[in-house]
């Protein structure tokens, strides 16, 4: 029975840690997804860096769960973890866009 708690734990860790800021991951989410969509790497990039000072911050990402109910843990580099998950998103993004950039010179220079 502990280790089937255990896993319920650890499972739902993630969800209450998405949970806390969702209105502000959503926009952000939101306009990277469309940024995306359109090809558009580097206003994606400029949001996930968004997302990643939100993080930082705690204003996203950085709640807990205790018996008394949820608990926001706002402060200077409380959501380092996510924080560093965005800028590697940030990262992709860059590296698409300078990818994406290539393929279209390949292209012009064949036709």
């Amino acid at each position: 029975m502990r280790a089937l708690l255990s896993t319920a734990a650890f499972l739902c860790l993630p969800l209450v840690a998405l949970s806390q800021g969702f209105m502000v991951t959503s926009m952000v989410w939101s306009a990277m997804s469309a940024h995306l969509i359109d090809r558009r790497f580097r206003p994606a990039m400029w949001w996930a860096v968004i997302g990643a000072v939100a993080a930082f911050f705690g204003f996203v990402h950085a709640g807990s769960i205790t018996p008394a109910g949820g608990l926001y843990d706002i402060g200077f580099g409380t959501g380092t973890r996510w924080a560093v998950g965005y800028l590697m998103c940030a990262a992709f993004f860059l590296a698409m866009e300078a990818w994406a950039g290539t393929k279209e010179e390949g292209q012009k220079t064949k036709d």
